[in-house]
């Protein structure tokens, strides 16, 4: 399933239309799928009865037809409306609801709005609308909206559809206000597609926009809905009858979930030993960082690695070793710690360019060293391992960034140049990419095989100057468009951490994640999530499984899938009482929920939970009665003047 901005969903659903399917069907299913989603949602809060708020908008016609079902179940349903329908398919759905909504009540003026629940007790439906010129004040109503529209069960936000934006005004904004009271006295806020106020490209939520505990979306995940999921809650998407039109070429990201992502991971024989279900080397750990290592070690070997190695600083190899006695653990060659002076180089952090002339003189000459002293055959050696044994070569976790740390990148490099070993490169290894000129070496070692970087936004900014990259804006948008960059100047795949975290590979093709939690916003997660994507790189590898592959050949979804299992791990988690090695030990379990066989509800193609503090919704399934009673968008009745199918 795709995650489309604005544009790309209207786009869909003109070619749903243009290929026959009537647009009034389109809206029929979504407002008929949203009906019986809130079902499912609410449980017993919708014998308090449901406010749907509609403006004039074929959004607003989504929630005619919400109200229309809703009535035919008995439930109590008042529908207020901002504004009169103003598009066909509206008024097509507004004359369909009142058949099942008869109590048409058309009031003028924002107070007539706010009449006491009381006033309808025996009425089905009462539908307002809201004259713009005589609302009465914010300050006047609020107590009012409070007082009389918190009793209900469930408000339905339908006012604003996808191609909303800018700052709410007039009815629209006072009707928001009014929802958000509703909210914060005990009503469920269910918004049909988006709430009002969140823009469907860039996530912007406009001032006073509405914060729903839940959001059915129509088709596709909204782009902007995944950096705004604190005003969505719970989200749901549910299949409108697209068919083939949901999944256009044009450049959309693929949504990451466990249903979309569990044909890409490896499976792993029952007669399985540690040699084939992967074997993992982990460079790093200068002196003081020995725990970056030992973490990434651990997200292997909690991810299925059969065998994990470790390459540090000869300092750092009794700390690694007594962290985690299951990881095999040797120093650094020497002269990859120490320059041919014995003195340690230094390295300047205001250093913003390149090291050039004696600088990188010094590095080659050293490197010819290292080449020389090392035992070039001798198992456990960092040539010998990079070259022979792994299946993934993980570099990065506390590797430094002064110039020995560059000269053990380049030779990690040069030995995986003569290897069918695949690269994860992280952290300090992508700034000494950028700061020492390596870029070149990387890209004709991407050349020859499967190499994932994984930088977060600040460590891809530095590599994306050297590659001379715009530098992306922290949107969603524009963060994808430059990991695209990245992915295809470097002939890589790219995970760039964020707020959804990004995944791409050199074709472009390119994967949302939007798991996580604030848990993870703390130091040495990212060592965690490098080691997962070795762990799952290595098993593939190892049983010499493409399946997972894209068609450029990287392993974009597997990547994916590693990602969507460390953020599943720090939902798990709250950011305060837990560390890094939680997170890790939080793994097993957030595998158990990837691998586990939870169907999805009848018509919903993709969910996600919610990442506020309130309590989950009631997630109880549909009761029975009121299914047994639900029927089909072609079932529902057409009104006299119109032949609905």
């Amino acid at each position: 399933m795709h995650v489309t901005t604005a544009e790309q969903s209207a786009a869909r659903d003109a070619a749903a239309i243009a290929a026959g399917t009537e647009g009034f069907a389109l809206m029929l299913r979504a407002g008929t799928q949203a009906a019986a989603h809130i079902m499912r949602l609410a449980g017993a809060r919708v014998a308090r009865g449901v406010d749907v708020f509609v403006g004039s908008g074929n959004n607003g016609g989504d929630g005619y037809i919400v109200a229309a079902q809703l009535a035919r179940l008995g439930v109590n349903v008042r529908v207020v409306a901002v504004k009169p329908p103003a598009t066909p398919d509206a008024l097509r759905a507004a004359e369909l609801a009142k058949r099942w909504v008869p109590h048409v009540d058309e009031l003028h003026g924002w107070q007539a709005v706010q009449s006491s629940p009381q006033q309808h007790a025996n009425t089905t439906a009462h539908t307002h609308h809201a004259d713009t010129n005589a609302r009465s004040h914010h300050a006047d109503t609020a107590a009012h909206d409070q007082q009389n529209t918190s009793v209900r069960g469930v408000i339905v936000d339908a006012l604003l559809g996808t191609g909303a934006h800018g700052p709410l005004r007039n009815a629209v904004r006072d009707a928001a206000v009014s929802i958000n009271a509703a909210g914060q006295h005990g009503s469920l806020v269910v918004a049909l597609d988006l709430p009002t106020g969140v823009n469907a490209t860039t996530g912007e939520c406009a001032h006073g926009h509405v914060s729903a505990n839940a959001t059915i979306m129509f088709g596709t995940m909204r782009l902007g809905a995944l950096s705004a999921r604190h005003a969505c809650g719970d989200i749901s998407v549910v299949d409108i009858g697209l068919g083939e039109h949901g999944e256009l070429p044009d450049g959309a990201a693929q949504f990451a979930s466990r249903e979309s992502l569990r044909a890409a991971l490896p499976s792993i024989a029952w007669d399985a030993h540690k040699g084939t279900r992967g074997r993992t080397l982990v460079v790093g750990g200068t002196d003081g960082m020995a725990g970056a290592v030992q973490l990434a070690c651990s997200g292997a070997l909690a991810s299925g690695a059969g065998l994990v190695r470790a390459s540090v600083a000869p300092a750092s190899v009794q700390p690694v070793q007594g962290l985690n006695p299951a990881v095999v653990c040797s120093a650094w060659p020497e002269l990859a710690h120490r320059s041919n002076t014995g003195t340690k180089l230094a390295f300047d952090e205001a250093l913003d360019e390149p090291l050039n002339g004696p600088a990188v003189n010094e590095l080659a000459t050293s490197r010819q060293r290292l080449t020389d002293a090392e035992h070039l055959g001798e198992s456990g050696s960092l040539q010998h391992d990079v070259r022979s044994w792994a299946h993934v070569v993980v570099v990065g976790p506390g590797l430094g960034r002064d110039q020995n740390a560059a000269l053990l990148l380049h030779h990690v490099l040069e030995c995986a140049a003569h290897s069918d070993a695949a690269l994860v490169l992280d952290a300090d290894a992508l700034t000494v990419l950028a700061r020492y000129g390596m870029v070149s070496a990387l890209q004709q070692c991407a050349g020859q095989r499967e190499v994932v970087i994984t930088p977060h936004l600040g460590e891809f900014r530095t590599l994306a100057a050297a590659l001379n990259i715009p530098e992306p804006d922290g949107s969603t948008h524009d963060r994808m468009r430059a990991a695209r960059a990245m992915a295809g100047a470097l002939q890589c795949t790219v995970l760039l951490k964020g707020t959804p975290n990004i995944c791409t590979g050199s074709s472009g093709d390119a994967w949302l994640i939007s798991r996580g939690s604030n848990a993870l916003a703390t130091g040495g997660t990212g060592d965690v999530l490098s080691g997962v994507v070795a762990a799952l790189l290595a098993s593939a590898r190892a049983t010499g499984g493409d399946g997972a592959r894209d068609k450029s050949g990287n392993s974009a979804a597997l990547v994916a899938v590693a990602a969507w299992v460390h953020g599943v791990a720090g939902e798990m988690l709250s950011a305060r009482g837990n560390t890094v090695a939680d997170v890790v030990r939080a793994l097993p379990a957030a595998w158990s929920a990837f691998t586990a066989a939870q169907p999805l509800p009848p018509g919903v193609l993709a969910q996600l939970p919610s990442v506020s503090e309130e309590e989950p919704c009631n997630t109880a399934t549909l009761p029975s009665t009121p299914a047994q009673r639900f029927t089909s968008p072609a079932q529902l009745p057409s009104t006299p003047a119109h032949d609905v199918r």
